[in-house]
């Protein structure tokens, strides 16, 4: 488990299917509910982890400092969310918010973020 930060909340998850090729990426629970790829926009959190398999705990970060992967260009101090495929992009008003990039990546970068989630009112 790669993560960073000396104060960090996990919890462990079933997944719904095999997420093991969505390390880093944004994750959310579905209906069952169950850990699935989160889509645009939608609350979510990190998963640090590669559960391989439907009913395999999977850990997300739910509080503190760890790392995402880059749906596109980021810069410190920018507010994330969840694109289409589960990778942290720039917030827009209407989005949740998942995290705040601590600092500047480029698509498929994996960068350091806060955990911060809500909406921008």
């Amino acid at each position: 488990m790669a993560t960073e930060g000396m104060d960090q909340l996990f919890d462990a998850i079933d997944a719904s299917t095999d997420l093991s090729a969505h390390q880093f990426k944004l994750v959310t629970l579905d209906a069952t509910p169950e850990l699935a790829l989160a889509g645009a926009g939608v609350d979510c959190n990190v998963l640090i982890d590669k559960p391989n398999a439907q009913g395999v705990k999977g850990t997300i970060l739910l509080g503190g400092i760890g790392k995402v992967k880059a749906g596109g260009a980021i810069s410190a101090g920018d507010l994330l969310a969840s694109d289409a495929a589960g990778l942290a992009v720039v917030a827009a008003t209407t989005n949740a918010i998942c995290g705040k990039a601590l600092e500047d990546a480029a698509t498929n970068d994996l960068f350091r973020f806060v955990v911060a989630e809500g909406q921008i009112p």
